[in-house]
């Protein structure tokens, strides 16, 4: 999974995971750790907007990530097809 040095920092501060931790990651961890991040997007998105104002950069890497695992899966089920 292609991820920057910024998402991989916020993976560490978030949840622990260094980017050996997620390299290692199972589908399935992947799929949870899309949903949690999905999780931070959407809290994110719902503070901004009921503040008139622009989404943090919290949840704007959290959607940065949805959008690279969300390739990646893509990506695997193409390999797997």
């Amino acid at each position: 999974m292609n991820l920057s040095g910024e998402q991989l920092q916020f993976l560490e501060n978030e949840f622990g995971l260094t980017g050996d931790d997620v390299a290692e990651l199972g589908y399935d961890e992947i799929k949870v750790l899309r949903e949690k991040c999905f999780d931070i997007e959407v809290k994110e998105a719902t503070v901004a907007i009921r503040g008139g104002k622009d989404i943090i950069d919290r949840g704007r890497i959290a959607a940065d990530i949805v959008d690279a695992i969300m390739k990646h899966i893509k990506s695997v089920k193409q390999i797997v097809a």
